[in-house]
């Protein structure tokens, strides 16, 4: 069987749903439980200083069924039939068999004695906590008789969990003439598993190992799930008129303020905050007022019959001097508008779910006449949507001048914010024979394999070209 190494980790050992996340790209998750990257993920596998309780030291002579050509003993161990029985208040006799593998299980490991399993279905995931042995292949219509090498006992697991688990404390554990299949996930980015051992030694004896179609990866969120933009800037305030009194005293103020500052509060305490407007001041004097008009002059004196005359002319009476011109402060500017907020990025695509007949984590497992088969791995999730960002702010106006003064300048219109960036696509899932920690299992199994997980599409239609890659099909690869 081909070798290589395939960067994963797996989350949620037991019957319980499972994940399969892929280490590239890395998890960023300071997470001892999420990222396979970090040493602390796997001591959680670690195996503990003993094999576990281990079965009876073999099964006893006559009590093989392949090996006998009679019915086995009724003596040699405990029975299920989930045909003849109606349901698990049996005694585990042939004659009163558990419906259950679950109930024959932990009667059996109580006693130190094989399963016998009728060659039909079994509904439930099942986890061996003994390490006894279990035998399919039985035909219990005609005396618990061995078929196994034409028909197989069958055991499907339950929705979103590994069909058959062999714990740690179950060292020596034997499975024989079963098909286990794992049913297809249905948790965002679960996987499908037939069989997970868990640091201990384990066989499986002419055993047929599918798993189900691996979950498609969740899709990223989108940097506003409305496709809003993100908060534009506030406009700029307009500045003062020139030769504005607005201090109340008399006359035109020396000092017409500038329009206001505005600021626009963005996510995360981000402040965007637009320029003040200039202020109007007096750079010259103002011209003095036009000199009032003279009065009228006086009426000449015409000539008299008698005595002396001359051609003096009486004078007019002068003007009054102009008033003096008051000074007044020019137009100030108006304020620049506060620019847009910058806008929230897309989240990534979630990796998809893989699809995995047998999973060993530091376990010694030797497989016997077994056949391996997956499905396909589930596609990765899309990446959200980058959120555009916000407009920036109109600016103010600038005062009005008065007399001919020029007006004041308007404020500069506030920069738009940057768009954020789309989420990568999640990884796809893969599609594996066998994938292992520590040991490779034992053994020239037959491997058919599916087709892996598409890589998920990345955020606002790819414009950042970041999809996901497809995940990998392989008969075996090696966890970190």
């Amino acid at each position: 069987m081909r070798r290589g190494r395939w960067c994963g980790a797996v989350t949620g050992v037991g019957m319980s749903a499972v994940l399969l996340t892929a280490c590239w790209p890395l998890n960023p998750l300071d997470d001892c439980e999420q990222n396979a990257a970090l040493t602390c993920f796997w001591e959680r596998f670690a195996p503990t200083s003993s094999s576990g309780a281990g079965g009876d030291g073999g099964t006893p002579p006559g009590c093989v069924p392949s090996d006998e050509n009679q019915t086995v003993a009724d003596g040699c161990g405990v029975f299920v039939s989930s045909s003849l029985a109606k349901d698990d208040s049996g005694d585990g006799s042939q004659a009163k068999p558990f419906k259950t593998l679950t109930a024959a299980v932990e009667q059996a490991g109580g006693k130190g004695k094989p399963v016998y399993a009728c060659a039909e279905e079994f509904v439930g995931s099942v986890r061996l906590a003994s390490g006894i042995a279990i035998y399919g292949g039985l035909d219990c219509e005609d005396g618990w008789t061995y078929v196994g090498t034409a028909t197989k006992s069958v055991l499907v697991g339950d929705v979103d969990e590994v069909a058959l688990t062999i714990a740690k404390s179950a060292g020596g554990a034997e499975v024989v003439d079963f098909r286990i299949q794992g049913v297809d996930a249905t948790t965002p980015g679960g996987s499908s598993i037939a069989v997970l051992v868990d640091g201990v030694t384990a066989g499986l004896v002419r055993c047929e190992l599918h798993a189900g179609v691996g979950a498609k990866g969740t899709d990223g969120m989108h940097g506003d799930p409305n496709g809003m933009a993100a908060a534009g800037g506030a406009p700029g305030n307009a500045g003062k008129d020139a030769c504005s009194d607005l201090d109340g005293t008399p006359g035109p103020d020396p000092t017409v303020a500038g329009g206001a500052l505005v600021t626009n509060d963005c996510a995360g305490g981000e402040l965007s905050i637009g320029g003040k407007g200039g202020d109007g001041n007096i750079p010259i004097g103002g011209d003095g007022s036009a000199g009032q008009s003279g009065g009228a002059g006086k009426a000449g004196t015409g000539e008299p019959s008698m005595g002396m005359w001359d051609c003096v002319v009486g004078s007019g009476q002068s003007g009054s001097s102009g008033e003096v011109g008051m000074a007044g402060a020019g137009a100030s500017g108006g304020s620049g508008g506060a620019g847009g907020c910058g806008a929230l990025p897309g989240q990534g695509g979630r990796p998809g779910g893989a699809s995995i007949a047998l999973v060993s984590l530091n376990a010694s497992i030797t497989l016997t006449d077994c056949t391996l088969s997956s499905s396909k791995g589930g596609d990765g999730g899309a990446g959200g949507d980058r959120q555009p960002g916000g407009a920036g702010g109109l600016s103010g106006l600038g005062g009005q001048g008065v007399g001919g003064s020029n007006p004041g300048c308007s404020g500069g219109q506030g920069g738009k914010g940057g768009n954020g960036g789309p989420g990568g696509g999640g990884l796809g899932g893969p599609s594996l024979g066998i994938a292992f920690r520590g040991e490779a299992p034992q053994g020239e199994p037959a491997v058919t394999l599916d087709a892996p997980g598409k890589g998920g599409p990345g955020g606002s239609a790819d414009v950042g070209v970041n999809a996901g890659e497809a995940g990998v099909a392989a008969e075996q690869r090696e966890m970190p």
